[in-house]
């Protein structure tokens, strides 16, 4: 009788069979995925109604913490793909280690079986098993936060959508397994051959971009890795990308979050499918060709052999030199330097092909066959060096073509923005790449241009270890109408024509995506919940004025309209702030802060300021000052006469007091303040001194800052400050 002829009765007592002789890994992974499905739901759910109930949050505010919770442990955030790993690659093993023993291999052959119906009862009863465990405990975990009230139709739906994430995940390391298995002839050897499934595409991955970051000046660390083909990358990512979604969010347990989770996550699940399709289509080839002899060998099939030999020594070989250079790049950077990681990338190869063949073979005198994979493996690393090396695909020259651009953006951070409302933490890093779009291309690719020739000079003279202030680093991203994201690191020259900076920097799409400001709604909300505990200050050189009474509201449409109507590169560039705006709250599950730099020609902002009496002149009252302290970092030396390497020169620094008023006045005349930070600001400054200016504490008149910090301007330090600190 043979399998297709078997009827219900006969197929449900050989599942039964399979589950019995599988019992151990049935019986375990059915253990842990009910502890950490069933039992993590009661705790998480159970943990976020004790809290609700200690900081006595209110009835809609617990419930909506019960369903995140269980949004968290049956959906976005959970950790069960692991387990689903661990048990595909049991199930596998279970039911294809026949094939690493001859006698149960002559046994099966004997059978009234052929040898693809024995694989098909394998494949199914190992996935519907699977499917029986996963679907029990999901339903058991969903039931029971619906009891604590902890569902809504988001929970349903995030875990329909993850049983089908869990099948297809299982199918594909399931077949990653059985593939590994057919290829090799010991248990040993298989699970080597299946780590080397599951790490070569991202340890590729990981390499390429180590590359990129070593020998290509303009690489933009936020460049993805563009790894396909690793099902645990795949949910790495997913996590990641999890992440960074909740920062934005404060209910996560909602569709819009889902339906945009899904859009993020979409491409890394058909990855994972693909992989998986893939795997099964090479274990039925190589099935065919399996025979009861390859039982007890190490690989299988020669090519294959022969593949994985020389990929391993190619990865091993870049890993190698890309160790040796994070381990040595910070103590010197020369051609010297390349020539040795060359020569160790070189050595690491020929070594790993040595150790690899004694593996295969079992046998030491076998250190030196195979020498022609070692030769090409040899190749291959010399090709990606010299084309790394090189930059033969221009890398650190490549501009996108305009017709070819959706839009751009100009990755500054000059914003202080944090706010952490218990639940989702941001920072406004991001908001550039959110939210400005440049659609001046021609103009953008102009600066671009310039930014990246400027950049390989800066970065060739930084390895060097000669530091050059050759203008103002910055990150770029075009956004290509393909879908692609185009990341570069640009150094734009303090030369550059002005108009040109002046026609991006002064645009709407530029102010408006890079000021958090119009785009702070969270902030908003978290004032008006929290108006009894904020505080904003108004900061000017030597002196804190503080309200409780001013709104956030106020200040963010004040300093909208400021920006709409004042803001420009001429502006931010050729002046420094007068002061500066400190929106502070901080409650027991939350905090803000935000800091608004203030022009003189704010002229909003600052009606607002006097309107709630804390706006002070940035005018500096000499009498307020208790002394001032100038600090020489290179005594003996005029940055602004000599030409020399700062980090040649090693001499103590020397710092003077002063207390007259005719110095202190004449000081203050000659110097800028550095409190208050803007990236666009042309820094005509002498760095070789730090100016500290000590204030009397009057805290009657509301000087409270004791210090701040100032910097002489180039041309305008005084003779007797080289004297006094040389």
């Amino acid at each position: 009788m043979t399998s297709a002829s078997l009827s219900l009765s006969n197929r449900i007592s050989n599942h039964k069979k399979y589950i019995t002789r599988t019992l151990w890994s049935s019986m375990l992974g059915f253990v842990l995925m009910a502890i950490y499905y069933v039992l993590g739901t009661a705790f998480m759910v159970a943990r976020s109604i004790n809290y609700g109930r200690v900081f006595h949050q209110s009835p809609e505010r617990i419930k909506m913490e019960k369903i995140n919770a269980a949004f968290r442990v049956l959906g976005m955030e959970q950790l069960g793909w692991i387990l689903v790993v661990l048990i595909a690659i049991a199930f596998a093993f279970q039911g294809f280690s026949y094939v690493f023993e001859s006698n149960k291999i002559d046994f099966y052959l004997s059978q009234p079986t052929t040898r693809g119906q024995r694989i098909k009862k394998n494949y199914f009863n190992a996935i519907t098993t699977f499917i029986l465990m996963y679907l029990s405990v999901n339903i058991v975990a969903l039931l029971l936060a619906a009891i604590l009230g902890a569902v809504n139709g988001a929970v349903i739906v995030v875990v329909l959508y993850e049983t089908v994430k869990a099948i297809v995940l299982f199918f594909a390391i399931y077949n990653i397994t059985v593939l590994a298995i057919m290829l090799s002839g010991t248990p040993l050897i298989s699970m080597l051959v299946l780590a080397f499934f599951m790490a070569v595409t991202t340890a590729f991955g990981y390499e390429l971009k180590a590359l990129k970051n070593i020998f290509f000046a303009t690489y933009a660390n936020r460049d993805t890795y563009g790894i396909i083909g690793s099902p645990l990358f795949d949910r790495v990512a997913v996590l990641r990308l999890v992440n960074d979604l909740k920062l934005n969010s404060t209910n996560i347990a909602c569709f819009d979050i889902l339906n945009k989770w899904i859009d993020m996550t979409v491409d890394y699940e058909i990855d994972i499918l693909i992989t998986g399709m893939i795997a099964f289509a090479l274990v039925i080839l190589v099935s065919r060709f399996r025979k009861a002899e390859h039982a007890g060998k190490t690989i299988c099939y020669r090519p294959f052999r022969w593949l994985v030999k020389v990929i391993s020594c190619v990865l091993l070989g870049i890993g190698c030199g890309v160790v040796f250079y994070e381990m040595n790049y910070y103590m010197w950077y020369s051609s010297r330097f390349v020539t040795i990681m060359f020569a160790v990338m070189l050595m690491a190869v020929i070594i790993t092909g040595c150790v690899i063949e004694v593996l295969f073979d079992g046998n030491i005198r076998s250190v030196f066959k195979g020498m022609a994979q070692n030769v090409m493996a040899l190749a291959i690393v010399s090709l990606i060096f010299i084309v790394f090396r090189g930059d033969l695909i221009g890398y650190d020259s490549y501009i996108p073509s305009a017709s070819k651009v959706e839009s751009c953006a100009l990755l500054r951070e000059d914003y202080d923005f944090r706010l952490y409302d218990g639940h989702s933490d941001m920072n406004y890093v991001s908001l550039p790449e959110d939210y400005m779009e440049l659609t001046d291309i021609e103009t953008f690719n102009k600066l671009v241009q310039a930014g990246l020739k400027t950049q390989k000079e800066w970065v060739k003279f930084d390895r060097e270890g000669n530091y050059q202030d050759l203008g103002r680093n910055n990150t770029v991203l075009y956004r290509l109408k393909n879908g692609k994201m185009v990341y570069r690191e640009i150094c734009i020259p303090y030369d550059i024509d002005e108009n040109l900076l002046s026609s991006i920097i002064d645009s709407k799409e530029y102010i408006r995506g890079s000021a958090p400001v119009f785009h702070d709604d969270k902030v908003r909300e978290f004032d008006e919940l929290n108006h009894k505990t904020r505080k904003i200050q108004y900061n000017a050189p030597g002196r804190v004025m503080t309200t409780t009474e001013m709104t956030y509201a106020e200040l963010s449409d004040a300093y909208c309209k400021d920006l709409e109507n004042s803001f420009s590169y001429k502006l931010v560039s050729t002046q420094v702030p007068i002061g500066r705006v400190d929106y502070l709250n901080s409650v027991y599950d939350g905090y803000c802060n935000c800091g608004f730099n203030v022009y003189k020609t704010y002229t909003n902002t600052i009606e607002l300021l006097k309107k709630y009496g804390v706006f002070v002149d940035d005018s500096i009252d000499i009498d307020s000052i208790d002394s001032i302290e100038v600090t020489n970092y290179y005594p003996g030396y005029n940055m602004e006469d000599e030409d020399f390497d700062i980090n040649s020169i090693n001499v103590d620094s020397k710092s003077f007091v002063y207390t007259e008023n005719d110095k202190i006045r004449d000081i203050i005349e000659k110097v800028i303040c550095n409190d208050y930070y803007c990236s666009w600001y042309k820094r005509n400054l002498n760095e070789q001194f730090v100016v500290i200016v000590n204030f009397k504490n009057n805290k009657k008149d509301m000087m409270n800052a004791q210090q701040s910090y100032f910097s002489f301007e180039m041309g305008k330090v005084p003779d007797y400050i080289y004297a006094d600190t040389n």
